[in-house]
């Protein structure tokens, strides 16, 4: 595996040019982290696949397929995240209520 971006808290890049996976060549993966305001991240992730023998005709099929499964864990981490910082939160303070 090569590392092309580390920049901590905001990208990993990586390229993996052998696997022992059967039927995958290689791949890399892309992880980008931006501050949309100060309650709101955008997690851009991006894969490229390269696949061989019997699997490279299927990559039309499996491509949709994998997007739908990739999704699937997405909205499933979000929750998480989102619980976590909930449970993280800094609470306010009685001098940082609004006066009643």
């Amino acid at each position: 595996m090569s590392f092309h971006h580390w920049q901590e808290n905001e990208r990993v890049a990586f390229y993996v040019a052998e696997s022992t996976i059967p039927n995958l060549r290689k791949f890399a993966e892309d992880y980008i982290v931006e501050r949309v305001s100060p309650n709101e991240t955008r997690l851009t992730w991006t894969v490229a696949i390269e696949n061989v023998g019997f699997m490279r005709h299927l990559n039309p099929v499996t491509a949709p397929i994998m997007k739908l499964v990739f999704r699937g864990w997405f909205k499933k981490y979000k929750k998480i995240l989102e619980t976590r910082g909930e449970q993280t939160a800094p609470q306010p303070t009685a001098a940082a209520q609004p006066p009643v």
